[in-house]
């Protein structure tokens, strides 16, 4: 015991103590004092993340700490990029709206960073008008139709809308016409009918419509030959009667008379005797039964030759017309 005590007094203990401690401490502190390695990350900034479609935003990426020197690839989902590689680029939407990523790697030599940007792709723009619209054909019961197509590639297709002459509002309607031409079927003859087209993008956004069109559906041809017709002595007058062709494009009949059985030249010929026909008598109803009445005096022992003809809006008419015959007695 008292051995121990007296190297508790000695001074050469206290001073190995001391030392010791000081030297333990001095690597504590040498330990604190070296830096940790800095974290290696890139980064990529976006000048937008939601765009127009087929519109542009620049990208740029970095590694840090800042001044590290690396290669950057880029990989993109949709759309295209100004440049396969480079810290720098500018990235195109495509046209079709949608949620798409576009992907940085870079090198710089202790392994390979990723990092992955959003991009919303919107298509809020308004196509322009079309332009051009016109009418290349009207014929029996339908119109032919063209226009230009839109300059705008995000334009999906156009949207036709019509109404015949006695409707104000445009309530027939074909959508989803990739073409720049459109026949429209199942239209009646005599009707005009009016036309107007607008363009739709590939969001549904439809363009301000085009100027109006118009047209009359009919049939090119000329009516059929009235049927059916004969004419009687009915006192000091001859009666006439006949069927309207079924026709729809049917306008009326003429009706010439002559004291020669030859048929006229035409139904204008001047050397024969136009026979009137009221307006009430029905002769542009298609297939309609007509009797009516030759307000033309007529001369008795004289044979009288009428010829009837058919026509339509052009005017078209069937030559030769149909005949009837009469002798008008004593």
């Amino acid at each position: 015991m008292k051995m121990v005590s007296q190297i508790f007094l000695r001074p050469r203990f206290w001073f190995g103590i001391l030392l010791c401690v000081f030297s333990l401490g001095l690597v504590s502190c040498n330990k604190s004092l070296v830096p940790a390695e800095p974290t290696r990350e890139l980064q990529v900034v976006a000048s937008q993340s939601l765009i127009e479609v087929e519109s542009n935003i620049a990208l740029s990426a970095s590694v840090l700490p800042l001044g590290t020197s690396a290669s950057v690839s880029w990989v993109v989902d949709g759309g295209t990029l100004s440049a396969a590689a480079g810290n720098q680029v500018t990235y195109t939407a495509p046209q079709i709206p949608g949620n798409y990523t576009i992907r940085a790697t870079a090198n710089d030599g202790r392994g390979d960073l990723v990092k992955t940007v959003a991009i919303q792709v919107v298509n809020q723009l308004m196509p322009s008008t079309p332009v051009g619209l016109r009418v290349t054909a009207a014929g029996d019961n339908f119109v032919t139709l063209t226009w230009e197509k839109n300059p705008e590639t995000f334009v999906d297709h156009y949207h036709v809308t019509y109404r015949p002459e006695y409707e104000s509002a445009f309530l027939h309607s074909l959508n989803d016409i990739s073409t720049t031409n459109l026949t429209i079927s199942n239209l009646s003859n005599r009707t005009r009918y009016y036309f107007q087209v607008a363009a739709v993008s590939a969001s549904g956004r439809e363009s301000v419509v085009s100027i109006e069109q118009n047209a009359i559906p009919m049939d090119p041809g000329p009516p059929g030959t009235p049927i059916h017709f004969t004419a009687t002595q009915v006192g000091p007058h001859v009666s006439l009667s006949w069927v309207n062709p079924s026709d729809m494009d049917l306008v009326g009949v003429k009706i010439l008379r002559r004291t020669l059985r030859e048929a006229p030249l035409d139904p204008n010929d001047p050397t024969s005797t136009s026979v009137p026909i009221s307006a009430s008598a029905g002769a542009n109803i298609p297939s309609k039964s007509i009797t009516i009445e030759d307000s033309n005096p007529v001369v008795p022992g004289t044979y009288y030759y009428y010829y009837i003809y058919a026509y339509d809006e052009v005017p078209n008419t069937y030559s030769p017309g149909s005949l009837a015959s009469v002798y008008i007695n004593p």
